[in-house]
């Protein structure tokens, strides 16, 4: 039971847990199953410290105990509510039989006052039972109605949470193919826990103050840079509750999986399956989802206003008052806030976060979540209070476990599912830059349906994106043999080849939103719009395309349209009463970067491209945008692209490098043929970003120096990689030696360097063998040769070898059916060793840290 310290000592000695107890034990009754021995004490305390308030605003000489010495007052507490007698006419609230009848209760009480030899104030006692009687009876209703209120909300929770929608597949006819179970094809993601993050209160737009920075200044930049550079531990996300200490923030990329998993842990609660939570399985938990995109466009509600407005809208009506408040004042509610980045405005996205933190702090003893993205995200929590994690991409053995599970749940011939799994596998494994897609979840689902109608995929991201769309809007239709005539086309006015493009300039308009058009604003500026002008603009978008079509034809078109798309193909869905948005920002980014794209090709212009390069370069906002449209770009266009980056002359830049860093990554999207008409651009690119790995300049910080190793690692299989190699292995750019590893590994040199760091396993120095086994831990690699080596260093003279080698194995457990076996036979074969504690702790890390 959770009662608050305020009544602690108002409840003392009255012997209210084993009343309960008793009570609840007593025999059967009608709301066996309903309370529990929780509520029930909690129902007798309402009573006893509402009848005690009441006592203390009395006269003191009309005081229940006033002439009762402390030795009998307290026999007399720790008798009365263990009375056959009272207890019996207590349990009357427990069979539908009304409240407590007072005259007994106050009679019993004389009765045991006289046994006890407690003097109470007979004038006194039957007020005081009248105000016990009155509470309890009270409580227990409302307990009774509380708990009856969950089981339906439960219900429904479970049923939206569980239902998967999946894009491009909701063929009429067809339900089984419309979406999925959750639990069918979801795969546990891994989450990294952040260093405590610096944060100074003086901050600009984008962070940093406008002026040239002091030297103190600078140095509070540096500490911003380092400590995001923290190595954290790695676990599995089902233990996040558990982890984080009461409150953390979740931080993960787009399409990473932060709303399915949070669907995920809502699910889990409401069915009452928390031990694989780290939760205590003896308390009554229950979850609680904020949408917070939802919740903020009504600056009206508050979050608990919300949430009944929530239940309302999925069939759970009429909750009791304080349904919410009761769990939460008890400290068992799993609070899920689910999307603080998609508060658009930076000001507005301040407030939330401070109102989120009030309702946390006034509820501070139930744990919480608080997801965003990354990108925006200000560190508006403290990270001594909240800890901060972030969402891991899927390793080789998640992308594989959610092909199996896909195939799995989607046919029931297993030859045909085997298959399947074994061609999309393949299809993943033959390219690496295919296989950086798919450990996003999102584009691994969409991957798979790509797979599915296409059996082929693309090398590109933003070629991946156009297959994705098109799967979305057409191919559903060819994926299930429907053509021609049996096309359930319903649009009057415009004709299948016209969707396209109208998408491509709808999702431009959404995106260009936000403060500047009231239809759009408040949580989702420039992503959320509202049905009537959501109707309004693709009405005039087709009137832009067919010129004598009249006004009123246009907007019963495109209502036919609105229908079509949220129904039919999942593109655009309905995200609130009358509002509308692409069901993931990543295709409105897509789309959005295609009407530029058009635009600039009809016009002939590349000023466009620029123009949209300056106006919103590290804008958070535009950012998957500007990448995705350099990387359309082809030649000398993408070189003047780039070149407007580099030009930007964003503040401080000698210090923070964002132009630069920026056009790596532009680079990293593999532009075609920039290497052949302008070869010098990324020659220069490529030199400073191998400059700053190798600058020991205090000005280059550890988050800089991290964002541009990323970048370096990034351009393989593209035209860029061998120059990257090359300028890295010049011996004047003087490279880290152990990042240089790392950085020719993630380049292609797998089995060159692989090799290379075995052969420094058996060094003379222990420093250097200590150090090729950490630097192998980090390759992930995972080769019989590498486990090898690995477990004869268990055995090393040196202790930090034998320390970093254990932790290596244990870095390599994402491939722990290699690493375990051979792991296994080395204990067997070392159990009377003293290095056998070092082996186990390698298990521990394999298992535990899998799990």
């Amino acid at each position: 039971m959770v009662i608050s310290a305020l009544v602690l000592e108002t409840l003392a000695g009255w012997g209210i847990s084993k009343a309960a107890d008793k009570l609840f034990d007593q025999g059967e009754h009608k709301l066996q199953g309903v309370l529990n021995k929780s509520d029930l004490e909690a129902a007798i305390s309402a009573g006893v410290k509402t009848a005690e308030e009441w006592d203390s605003q009395q006269l003191s000489d009309h005081h229940l105990f006033y002439r009762c010495d402390e030795r009998n007052q307290a026999r007399f507490k720790d008798q009365v509510f263990q009375d056959s007698g009272v207890l019996q006419e207590l349990g009357k609230a427990l069979n539908d039989q009304g409240k407590p009848r007072e005259e007994f209760l106050a009679e019993r009480f004389r009765s045991i006052a006289a046994d006890v030899n407690a003097q109470l104030v007979d004038s006194t006692i039957e007020s005081w039972v009248q105000h016990f009687a009155d509470a309890y009876f009270e409580s227990t209703n409302n307990y009774t109605h509380y708990q009856l209120d969950k089981k339906r909300y439960f219900a429904q929770l479970q049923t939206l949470c569980d239902d998967v929608q999946l894009l491009g597949v909701a063929v009429e006819g067809r339900e089984d193919e419309k979406r999925k179970k959750l639990l069918q094809i979801f795969v546990m993601p891994d989450v990294k826990e952040k260093q405590t993050q610096v944060v100074t209160k003086e901050r600009s737009f984008d962070g940093y103050p406008y002026r040239l920075p002091t030297d103190d200044e600078r140095l509070t930049i540096q500490l911003l840079q380092d400590s995001a550079d923290y190595q954290g531990r790695i676990f599995l996300a089902n233990k996040l509750l558990e982890q984080s200490k009461k409150r953390s923030v979740l931080l993960g990329n787009p399409g990473s999986g932060k709303t399915t998993l949070i669907h995920y842990l809502a699910f889990k609660v409401a069915r009452g399956e928390v031990e694989e939570l780290g939760l205590d399985p003896n308390i009554d938990w229950i979850p609680l989802l904020i949408r917070i995109r939802e919740w903020e466009r009504d600056s009206t509600l508050t979050i608990l206003e919300y949430a009944t407005q929530f239940c309302k809208r999925y069939s759970v009506d009429d909750l009791h008052t304080g349904f919410f408040e009761y769990w939460l004042d008890r400290g068992q509610v799993i609070i899920l806030l689910d999307g603080l980045d998609e508060v658009a405005d930076e000001a507005k996205r301040q407030e939330v976060a401070q109102v989120i933190e009030s309702f946390l702090e006034r509820y501070k003893s139930n744990p919480a979540v608080i997801t965003s993205r990354p990108s925006g995200y200000q560190w508006y929590f403290r990270t001594d209070v909240f800890p901060h994690y972030e969402l891991q991409p899927f390793d080789d053995q998640k992308i594989t476990s959610f092909i199996n599970k896909w195939y799995d749940s989607r046919t029931l011939d297993s030859l045909d599912a085997n298959e399947g799994k074994q061609s999309l596998q393949k299809a993943i494994d033959d390219t690496d830059r295919i296989k950086q897609l798919a450990r996003n979840p999102l584009l691994l689902t969409i991957i798979t349906l790509i797979h599915r109608y296409e059996a082929v995929l693309p090398k590109q991201r933003h070629e991946l994106y156009e297959r994705a769309v098109k799967t979305l809007l057409v191919n559903w239709d060819k994926g299930k043999g429907l053509t021609g005539e049996q096309t359930p086309w319903t649009l009057q006015y415009l004709k299948q080849d016209d969707l396209l493009p109208l998408m491509r300039q709808l999702a431009y308009w959404i995106h260009s939103q936000g403060d500047e058009n009231t239809q759009t604003t408040g949580a989702d500026g420039g992503t959320l719009v509202q049905r009537d002008e959501l109707k309004r603009q693709i009405s005039r978008m087709m009137r832009s395309r067919k010129k004598d079509l009249d006004l009123a034809y246009a907007q019963e078109d495109a209502e036919r349209l609105i229908a079509f798309i949220r129904g039919r193909t999942g593109l655009l869905n309905e995200q609130g009463r009358n509002l509308y948005a692409f069901v993931h920002k990543t295709f409105q980014e897509y789309l959005a970067a295609e009407e530029i794209y058009f635009q600039h090709e009809l016009e002939d212009d590349v000023s466009i491209i620029i123009n949209h390069i300056t106006e919103h370069l590290h804008d958070s906002h535009w950012r998957e945008v500007i990448l995705l449209l350099v990387a359309r770009q082809v030649g000398k266009r993408a070189g003047r692209a780039i070149r407007a980056v580099l030009g930007h002359k964003s503040p401080y830049e000698p210090w923070l490098h964002r132009d630069l860093l920026f056009a790596g990554e532009c680079l990293a999207e593999n532009p075609r043929n920039l290497n052949m008409i302008a070869p010098d651009l990324p020659k220069d690119v490529l030199a400073q970003l191998v400059d700053l790995e190798a600058s020991s300049d205090e000005k280059v910080g550890r988050e800089i120096r991290k964002q541009g190793f990323k970048i370096l690692c990034n351009l393989h299989e593209t035209d860029f990689e061998m120059q990257t190699l090359e300028l890295l292995k010049q011996p004047e750019k003087a490279i880290n030696r152990w990042r240089l590893f790392e950085l020719r590994f993630a380049l292609g040199e797998q089995k060159t360097t692989c090799n290379e760091l075995l052969t420094l396993l058996s060094d003379p120095a222990s420093s250097t063998r200590a150090r090729a086994a950490e630097a192998l831990g980090n390759l992930g690699s995972a080769s019989d040769a590498v486990v090898a080596g690995l477990l004869d260093l268990l055995s090393d003279p040196d202790s930090l070898t034998r320390a970093l080698a254990a932790a290596a194995l244990g870095n390599l457990g994402n491939c722990s059916e290699i690493v375990l076996p051979l792991l296994k036979d080395w204990l067997e074969a070392n159990q009377q060793s003293t290095d056998l504690g070092v082996g186990i702790n390698a298990l521990y890390q394999i298992v535990v840290g899998s799990n």
